[in-house]
């Protein structure tokens, strides 16, 4: 393959990588379960598997799509490929759909966060690590009460709570509790203080 070649296909590449981002920015409700799914399906799996493992995740919980809905949003922007083997659907993340992934993980998410909020580090690793314990909203409220950024600011826990969420260091299941994701980031960044 030529140079010309192989800078256009690395340029196809991106422009489908950034598709898929912008795909799921546009399911917000979805988001955190179609980046589960790009990363579960990066071995393939049949369609029985991953529809079993797509109803485990919280974030389905009060979900208004099936899982065979939310497969063929992904399928449609090139984020999965369907196929068959000896007569059972599988489900494989593209090239495409690693890269969106790896971009848009939750590690690379909450470091930006750090990064770009980085006055409220301070409350979102005390939310982070006060949910280690799920903890309901008024429970946070009332452990950020008296921090004096909190005061400062007049912003609310409600805010920093789905912020984090939003980053996947939070997940709701009947309270707010650390993701396993939210867990490592904490142990990183501590051993970094």
């Amino acid at each position: 393959m030529d140079a010309a070649t192989e800078k256009q296909e690395q340029l196809t590449l991106e422009k489908q990588t950034e598709n898929i981002i912008e795909r799921i920015n546009n399911e917000p409700a979805y988001r955190t379960v179609l980046y589960k799914i790009l990363a579960h399906c990066q071995t393939p799996r049949s369609n029985e598997d991953l529809e079993k493992t797509v109803l485990s995740f919280p974030e389905m919980k009060r979900a208004m799509h099936t899982p065979q809905e939310i497969l063929f949003w992904l399928e449609d922007c090139g984020a999965l490929e369907k196929g068959k083997e000896n007569d059972i659907v599988i489900w494989q993340t593209t090239e495409a759909g690693i890269n969106a992934a790896e971009k848009e993980s939750f590690q690379n998410q909450l470091t930006r966060l750090f990064i770009n909020e980085a006055e409220y580090q301070e409350i979102f690793l005390e939310i982070l690590k006060a949910c280690l314990k799920p903890k309901s909203r008024s429970e946070i409220e009332s452990l950020l009460m008296d921090n004096p950024i909190m005061k400062e600011s007049g912003i609310l826990a409600s805010y920093f709570i789905d912020r984090l969420e939003r980053a996947g260091g939070l997940v709701w299941d009947g309270k707010w509790k650390t993701t396993k994701v939210g867990k490592e980031f904490i142990s990183n960044y501590s051993s970094h203080e």
